[in-house]
Formats: structure tokens, sequence, C-alpha cells
């Protein structure tokens, strides 16, 4: 499944029936700064790091 298929799930559920609401929430996701993200290695360590500290 793709993100944006998540995001737009997301959004449905927060706001059915709404479409401007739902528009205007989809349109801020959008606009919003990209930001940095590992590669998916060091994404892997990272999640798998805090899920250590969660489980210890």
């Amino acid at each position: 499944m793709s993100v944006a298929v998540l995001v737009r799930e997301a959004i449905d559920e927060r706001f059915p029936g709404d479409a401007d609401t739902r528009r205007e929430a989809l349109q801020a996701i959008l606009d919003a700064a990209t930001m940095d993200v590992p590669d998916p290695d060091e994404l892997h360590d990272e999640l798998e790091a805090i899920r250590a500290r969660r489980l210890a």
C-alpha cells in the first residue's frame, strides 16, 4: 500500500462526508515543507533502536 493511499484513508476517516474539509487537509499536507528522510537501511536501524528501547 502506498503512502498516498494511507494519507487519503486517514483523511477520509477523520473527515467523513465533508469534501471541502478533506480537500483542505490534503492540501495542507501537500503544502508542508519536505523533511529529510534517511535511506531505507538507516531508517530500519533507527526504528529497530526505538522499538528496542520501548521493549526494554
